[in-house]
């Protein structure tokens, strides 16, 4: 996980309302959430780049999601 000291623009900057959106986005985001390419690939990064446990209606409709992906792709194995 990276920390403000790792930041180099937040480092340089010293600005305190800056430093507060950083902390923001390092708390509610998880630290491997990646920009990526392929609409299958965003769609799970959207998912998951909020940090488990910050919502139930979000952990909840995650659960949903995994076992929506898993039932697709145990059907398609199926028809091979």
């Amino acid at each position: 996980m990276f920390s403000f000291n790792d930041m180099l623009f937040a480092q340089n900057l010293r600005n305190e309302g800056l430093e507060r959106v950083l902390t923001l986005i390092v708390d509610k985001l998880n630290a491997n959430a990646t920009v990526t390419s392929g609409l299958l690939s965003m769609r799970g990064q959207v998912v998951f780049a909020v940090k488990t446990g910050l919502d139930g209606k979000l952990d909840a409709m995650r659960n949903v999601y995994n076992s929506l992906i898993d039932e697709i792709e145990g059907n398609l194995r199926a028809q091979e």
